[in-house]
């Protein structure tokens, strides 16, 4: 084992692949610790009796060679198939679908025929929203709305309710409803996924994260898989490296791309930051988002999943509801190289209380969590009695288990004192050490760590080159 990187980045995410391949086209010497057998964090696959399934993030945003992700990728020379859904998504509410253009324009429009009394507030929000990719629009946004909520800004906009219902069906992207839910995290939500387009990787999730692994290793990167870190070094006050398997392997820099709660517990000791008291008590204090229970179906050809993807919600009160919504994942529709046989995808999400998950008895309470969820899928989505061939299930403790998230969470919630300006620091108190992923600026999503892992590596490189001055 080599015992000396430039910088060595905990965690293959999407946030840590991004930030190791920026730093290694620097030229700088990077490993990636990685402690499960494959790379990708959540945006990662895995085969069932011939049906590839997406772990837990699905479609993507932004994509587009001028839009925020597909900048990333264009700025890396990643190499990747993408293919454009058409339409974006659908919102389903009872006795109603709405179906939402990849062309925002066109929703827009939809919008504004459906209400015409708020026409131009419409056009007035839709320009909002469009314009979030202009730096100075962007800054803009975020300061306005720091200290708001979604809800707020749609009040300021629009009277009508269903409206608003409608513009809110993707905060349970986000795990929070309208009332509790960040303006600034709602806008860049809308912005990178209504506005630019979604996106779904050709072979699936995992062909996204391998093909930033490909760069990143073409580029001289080392990646450790099935490795677990033992302690974070500290000297001086400053990273000096990390013990792996009871081997100092020593660097310059450290990228936390992993939990940051579990960084400090497990890695570090919260004894070491005591005295930056905002950066403490921004660790202890800040709030877990929601997590979520993942169902996955392997279905039959006969299956009936036709325009069936999307986000269902029994009522346009997305406030009241946003607990029961269901979001459905229909991949072969789109893709069918994720089944060896030509049969049926469909992945259900749902919101899911960590401390409603069970250790004990856990077999029989996944079988019995299973069947309800089926028997959802069954009442709300399609008729798919008899054609269920695999079935499989995460609840938080497997989310926790396969990406050390605290509690499972999708990052910290997305409350307005906890998004975007006022965001965990990307900085640690203890001097190279940065933080990157979910658990930072901007937030949760695959752009939005993409994003996190640039600003991080960026952060490094100009601490970088003025130590070598």
């Amino acid at each position: 084992m080599k015992n000396r990187y430039d910088i060595i980045i905990i965690g293959a995410g999407i946030s840590g692949l991004v930030a190791g391949t920026y730093l290694a086209k620097r030229g700088y010497k990077v490993l990636i610790v990685e402690k499960n057998s494959f790379i990708g964090g959540c945006y990662s696959s895995f085969w069932r009796s011939g049906f590839k399934f997406d772990a837990i993030a699905q479609t993507i945003g932004s994509c587009g060679k001028s839009d925020i992700l597909g900048s990333i990728l264009n700025d890396l020379e990643i190499k990747v198939e993408l293919i454009r859904l058409e339409p974006t998504d659908f919102i389903h509410f009872p006795g109603e679908t709405i179906s939402i253009h990849s062309d925002f324009r066109k929703f827009e429009s939809y919008l504004q025929e459906r209400f015409k009394n708020e026409r131009e507030n419409i056009e007035k929000f839709f320009k909002l929203i469009s314009g979030i990719d202009n730096n100075t629009k962007t800054l803009y946004v975020m300061k306005k709305y720091a200290s708001r909520t979604y809800q707020s800004l749609l009040d300021s906009f629009f009277k009508d309710e269903i409206l608003k219902g409608i513009l809110s069906s993707h905060c349970g992207c986000l795990g929070l409803p309208p009332q509790e839910l960040a303006a600034a995290s709602a806008v860049f939500l809308l912005k990178t996924y209504i506005i630019d387009g979604v996106y779904y990787p050709r072979g699936g999730a995992q062909e996204f994260s391998d093909s930033i692994g490909r760069a990143f290793k073409n580029l001289g990167g080392v990646i450790f898989l099935n490795s677990e870190i033992n302690k974070i070094l500290i000297e001086n006050n400053s990273v000096k490296g990390i013990l792996l398997e009871g081997e100092e392997v020593l660097s310059d820099f450290i990228i936390s791309a992993s939990d940051v709660i579990s960084t400090y517990k497990n890695l570090i000791g919260f004894d070491k930051i005591k005295r930056d008291r905002v950066f403490y008590d921004k660790l202890n204090g800040f709030k877990c988002g929601n997590s979520s229970c993942i169902l996955y179906l392997g279905l039959s050809k006969k299956a009936d999943l036709e325009n069936k993807n999307g986000w269902y919600y029994p009522s346009f009160d997305i406030n009241r509801d946003l607990n029961q919504f269901m979001n459905i994942h229909i991949p072969t529709n789109y893709d069918s190289s994720l089944s060896k046989s030509g049969d049926k995808i469909l992945i259900a999400t749902f919101l899911f209380d960590y401390k409603k998950d069970k250790r004990n008895g856990r077999k029989e309470f996944k079988k019995d969590l299973v069947e309800r969820l089926i028997s959802r899928i069954q009442s709300e989505v399609s008729d798919i009695s008899g054609d269920v061939l695999v079935k499989e299930i995460a609840t938080p403790l497997t989310i926790e288990k396969y990406t050390l998230n605290s509690k499972g969470a999708i990052g910290w919630s997305s409350l307005p004192d906890q998004a975007h300006l006022n965001s965990f620091p990307v900085k640690s108190p203890i001097a190279n050490l940065f933080h990157a992923g979910q658990w930072t600026l901007p937030g949760g999503g695959i752009v939005a760590v993409a994003v996190s892992g640039v600003n991080a590596a960026k952060k490094v490189w100009k601490k970088a080159e003025a130590q070598k001055k």
